[in-house]
């Protein structure tokens, strides 16, 4: 069976304010998960290094690692979505 998930859309969910934090995660959460980026959240896909290590290989210099490229990039996907549903009064409150 050949099915893709919508993309996500903030007109759908709660925009957090100060009174509705557990609905409003719990509906963030099983979105995410069903994307499968909760890890992302939940810390459990922690952030690759940014560069290889030198080596001899490379006449020791570090590299960019491509893994961290990715990483960062899906990383900011989540946390532009995560903002995108908060009230603006909510903003000053998130350390993302």
């Amino acid at each position: 069976m050949s099915s893709s998930l919508p993309s996500p859309n903030s007109s759908h969910f709660l925009k957090l304010i100060e009174t509705n934090y557990l609905i409003w995660i719990w509906q963030i959460k099983l979105f995410l998960i069903g994307h499968g980026t909760w890890h992302f959240v939940d810390g459990s896909f922690p952030q690759t290094s940014q560069f290889h290590p030198p080596s001899s290989e490379n006449n020791d210099t570090t590299t960019p690692n491509p893994d961290h490229t990715l990483w960062f990039q899906h990383d900011q996907l989540e946390v532009s979505y995560i903002t995108s549903i908060l009230f603006e009064s909510m903003l000053t409150y998130s350390v993302l």
